[in-house]
């Protein structure tokens, strides 16, 4: 019986071993997307942020401009203690009768090897947003 338990151990340290480098590149990849997923939403929310801003505007003020600064404000709220974005972009908004338009992004560094390998060293992450003039 005391042989069983030392052999049981044995296979139990093997499949561990076998099996740990698998279960952490899973872990990795979970974080990683956790990442890039949490950055995509600060820059969906500042290009909606920005279309508001541009879309309740008092007339006589520069909407574009207005539309930028909260986009680019909300971006530096967001992300701006983040290690892991290379840079961010509020390109300059689109503003018609009708409608403010604002697209927003954000370059998000991956942190692991492999996923250097698959994708890149930097994830582009961009959004943008479309409110209706009143």
């Amino acid at each position: 019986m005391d042989r069983r338990l030392r052999s049981d151990a044995g296979e139990a340290v093997v499949e561990f071993a076998l099996l740990a480098p698998i279960l952490l590149l899973i872990l990795a990849s979970i974080l990683e997307t956790g990442r890039v997923f949490d950055a995509w939403v600060v820059v969906h929310n500042a290009a909606r942020e920005g279309a508001r801003a541009g879309v309740v505007a008092a007339p006589a003020v520069d909407v574009a401009a207005t539309a930028q600064q909260a986009a680019e404000r909300y971006l530096a709220v967001g992300l701006g203690a983040r290690g892991d974005v290379a840079a961010t972009l509020v390109e300059p908004p689109v503003v018609t009768a009708e409608a403010v338009a604002v697209t927003a992004r954000a370059d998000v560094v991956l942190y692991t090897p492999l996923g250097r390998a698959v994708v890149s060293d930097t994830v582009p992450v961009r959004a943008s947003a479309t409110m209706r003039r009143q």
